[in-house]
């Protein structure tokens, strides 16, 4: 599996390499049009949920994946994941 930059990311690179074309040695720049396309998008977002009670604090994290296929824009995959974590806090008596 072969990963590409998000949309931000290649911006800044395509900014670099005009930044280069301007300023590098020309056998050390590097050429525009050889980036690889991507075949999927994998999209989500992680939800957070906080929960005390007598000490005891829970945390809840539901993280939610959508997977788009770019050449049709089915919607090949979708997960979702939750996890609870526990922590329980000890009482100091003076």
């Amino acid at each position: 599996m072969t990963f590409v930059a998000g949309k931000g990311e290649r911006e800044e690179i395509r900014e670099e390499r005009r930044e280069q074309a301007v300023h590098a040695l020309e056998d050390t720049q590097k050429a525009p049009g050889k980036e690889i396309g991507a075949d999927y998008m994998l999209k989500g977002n992680i939800s957070t949920i906080l929960d005390e009670s007598e000490g005891v604090k829970a945390v809840y994290y539901q993280v939610d994946l959508e997977m788009i296929d770019l050449e049709n824009n089915v919607k090949s995959w979708f997960g979702q994941k939750k996890i609870k974590k526990v922590i329980e806090r000890k009482r100091l008596l003076f």
